[in-house]
């Protein structure tokens, strides 16, 4: 083994052009490989620190579908075991009057921000009552959003 890297070295040392090729080569691949798997791992993995978030678990309908309306509200009915349950729906949504601007939303029930553990910085979270029909439309805003659209102001959060 040891006379094959000898002669695998000197082949190498023969065709300096070659051997600095296959060395950026494998270096690009092994690099872009590494940022790749970083990138992937911080944002599908590992996506964002929750408190308890060993404690966290999300629930498909089978084949990867989301829960239907009519299950959620069955395993809200009929679970006892955790501590919190929230249901919700990604969509875009339009905000202001004028100036409308679309931005990546949620529809949500009142568990969802209590289940992820994560507190309002300022106003509340939903209430159960909240969802209910006929109910006062409420909206809870990332505070990057609110500094953004609203400028900070304090006058638009409301404790309900």
């Amino acid at each position: 083994m040891l006379s094959d890297l000898r002669l695998v070295f000197r082949s190498l040392a023969k065709a300096r052009g070659f051997a600095c090729v296959a060395v950026l080569t494998l270096a690009v691949g092994i690099g872009s490989s590494a940022i790749i798997f970083s990138a992937l791992r911080a944002l599908v993995v590992d996506p964002f620190d929750y408190p308890r978030s060993e404690q966290l678990a999300q629930f498909w309908s089978g084949d990867g579908w989301p829960l239907s309306p009519a299950d959620y509200l069955d395993l809200e009915a009929q679970m006892d075991s955790f501590r919190s349950l929230g249901c919700y729906s990604p969509q875009s949504v339009n905000i202001g009057a004028v100036d409308a601007q679309a931005v990546a939303g949620v529809n949500a029930t009142a568990g969802v921000l209590q289940t992820f553990g994560v507190p309002p910085l300022h106003g509340r979270w939903l209430l159960p009552e909240d969802c209910l029909k006929g109910a006062p439309k409420v909206a809870v805003i990332s505070h990057a959003l609110w500094q953004r659209r609203y400028n900070a102001d304090t006058s638009i959060v409301g404790g309900g």
